[in-house]
C-alpha cells in the first residue's frame, strides 16, 4: 500500500517537472512580458481638502502603481491630520506602508504605524484603515496607547478626525483628546 502510494506521487512529480521542462524560454519571457510592471514615483504628498481648509496631508518615499490592478503601494509613510481649530496642533501618524485599492476612498496603513497626539499621547498598532468618506481613522486590532504615565491596550479603536474623539474598544474607554 505504502509502496504503491509513494510510487504514484513519484510519477505524479516527474509528469511535473517533464511539463516544466517543456515550456521554452521565450514562453516564460513572453509571459513575464504580460504581467504589469509597477510605475514607480518617489517623493509622493497626497492632500486631502474639506472646501479650502486642509484636512490630511499625507507623505511617501515612494510610490509603485499598478494601473490596471487599480492599486497603488506606498512606502516609508508620514501624515499630518490637521484641526478643525486653526490654533490647534495637527495630529502625526507614521507606517512602513499604505495601500490604495481601486477608487474608494479607503487607503490602509500597514506595519508598525504609529500615531502622535498633540497632548503627548502615542498610539501604535500594526493596521490602520483611514476612510476618507467617513473622516475617520480605524482598526480591529490590537491598539496601544501610552502615555501621561499610563498605558492601556484595546482590541480596536475609531478616531473621528475632525471631532478630535477616540474610542478604544474592548474594552471601551474614551479619551477626549
Amino acid at each position: 500500500m505504502k509502496a504503491g502510494l509513494w510510487g504514484a506521487l513519484l510519477l505524479l512529480g516527474m509528469g511535473a517537472l517533464f511539463l516544466w521542462l517543456l515550456q521554452s524560454p521565450e514562453e516564460e519571457v513572453a509571459r513575464r512580458a504580460e504581467e504589469e510592471k509597477p510605475a514607480i514615483l518617489t517623493s509622493i504628498e497626497l492632500k486631502d481638502y474639506e472646501g479650502s481648509q486642509l484636512k490630511v496631508q499625507l507623505f511617501a518615499k515612494e510610490a509603485q502603481v499598478l494601473e490596471k490592478a487599480k492599486t497603488t503601494d506606498l512606502f516609508g509613510v508620514y501624515g499630518v491630520i490637521f484641526s478643525e481649530d486653526p490654533a490647534g496642533e495637527p495630529t502625526k501618524l507614521w507606517a512602513n506602508r499604505a495601500k490604495l485599492s481601486g477608487n474608494t476612498k479607503l487607503m490602509t496603513l500597514i506595519g508598525d504605524v504609529r500615531m502622535e497626539f498633540p497632548q503627548g499621547r502615542v498610539l501604535l498598532t500594526q493596521i490602520l484603515v483611514y476612510d476618507q468618506a467617513q473622516d475617520l481613522l480605524w482598526g480591529d486590532q490590537r491598539v496601544r496607547l501610552i502615555g501621561r504615565g499610563d498605558s492601556v491596550e484595546a482590541e480596536g479603536m475609531k478616531y473621528l478626525l475632525q471631532k478630535e474623539r477616540l474610542t478604544l474598544a474592548r474594552p471601551l474607554i474614551e479619551v477626549e483628546l
